[in-house]
């Protein structure tokens, strides 16, 4: 509507919050000022000025039940502000508390059996409340029958007869660009190989999400509290990062749009004396309606089937198979990218300080491809 209406203003940041939005959503919006009033020409006119944010869309469609103003007592003889037939309509100017009891005098008109409540404004008599005298129910029933083709079930036996003989499909298109995007940015440098992060093709839109990575970590220290054996690991593994030059401190100010902290959390394994920690970082944590992982591609999937393993090992008389140690955090990350591994932790001093990773690491969904395909 504002741009219908050819609206110009200055833009501001702002934060929204919403239900279940923790921490909200920080992001730039213009300020437009306009008069709300009556359409109209009976009614007395009224130019009421707002000052309103201009989002894209408030929301979807809405359905209007119907309300006939006839069977309500309450209802008759009564100028409403909108229309009263059933239809759909979208939201063009939400209106907050702060004009609402501006707009409405405290005239309020309801029926004795419960039905729709009228509350007079200075746009009209505005109808909110329930619309049937009688709940209604509705039963939808669908039924689908689907014949498989002769063709389509002898195609499918022969795929089947064909697995491990056939030659495998050619990567998918979107496969391919990723990577060739993967080669692009690959190095090495006489001693380690280094990747970039493989963004998805739209410029990179990450929020400030520091307040909820300070929760996260201390959270963790107040569980690792009570478990001081959990917790004498959990600080030698993160001292690791630092010390095999896994992480390095961060700078003050990183990239705009580019900069994310990553919560984490430590996987234990074994028992007693043999009990050791893995940190797994959390690149799916939202905040802001987006989170790290959304924002890069996944790869395609370079990881050996369960069908090729087992042909291969019935072909010669002894199998081989080999593990890489710390295979993620072999691979260097482009520095370009480091903003975007950043996390939140306690130095020796007990100061909170700001590290990002030099590494790939465990929990980004792109760490599979990264490390697969640069040991091939």
């Amino acid at each position: 509507m504002a741009d219908a209406l050819g609206l110009n203003s200055p833009q501001e940041m702002i934060r929204l919050v919403t239900v279940d939005n923790e921490g909200g959503t920080e992001r730039r919006m213009r300020r437009v000022e306009f008069h709300l009033g009556v359409v109209d020409p009976s009614q007395p006119r009224i130019r009421y000025p707002i000052h309103a944010l201009v989002l894209p869309k408030i929301c979807g469609k809405i359905r209007q039940a119907p309300v006939k103003l006839s069977e309500w007592s309450n209802l008759s003889n009564l100028s409403v502000a909108d229309q009263c037939e059933e239809r759909t309509f979208t939201i063009d100017v939400l209106i907050s508390l702060d004009y609402y009891f501006n707009l409405v005098d405290g005239d309020v008109r309801r029926d004795p059996a419960g039905g729709p409540v009228a509350i007079h404004s200075q746009l009209g008599w505005i109808l909110c409340g329930q619309t049937c005298r009688r709940p209604t129910t509705a039963v939808t029933t669908l039924l689908t029958h689907v014949e498989e083709s002769a063709d389509q079930i002898l195609r499918r036996f022969w795929e089947l007869e064909a697995i491990g003989i056939a030659t495998d499909n050619q990567t998918a298109p979107p496969d391919q660009e990723a990577l060739q995007r993967f080669e692009e940015g690959l190095s090495f440098d006489g001693e380690r190989y280094e990747v970039h992060l493989p963004w998805l093709p739209r410029r990179p839109s990450l929020p400030n999400n520091f307040p909820q990575a300070r929760r996260r970590l201390l959270a963790v220290e107040r569980r690792l509290a009570r478990r001081e054996e959990e917790k004498r690991e959990y600080t030698a593994t993160m001292r690791q990062y630092v010390e095999n030059g896994w992480a390095e401190r961060a700078p003050e100010i990183g990239p705009e749009g580019r900069t994310w902290y990553l919560p984490r959390h430590a996987v234990y394994q074994g028992e007693g004396k043999e009990k050791k920690s893995r940190v797994v970082f959390d690149g799916s944590a939202r905040y802001g309606q987006t989170s790290l992982n959304r924002q890069l591609e996944v790869g395609p999937n370079l990881q050996i089937d369960l069908l090729n393993a087992l042909l291969r090992f019935r072909r010669y008389r002894v199998g081989l198979q080999a593990d890489i140690q710390k295979m993620y955090l072999q691979v260097r990350i482009a520095e370009q990218d480091r903003d975007a591994c950043r996390f939140l932790w306690r130095d020796k001093s007990g100061e909170l300080s700001h590290f990002r990773l030099q590494r790939v690491c465990f929990g980004l969904t792109c760490s599979p491809f990264l490390a697969i395909n640069t040991v091939r």
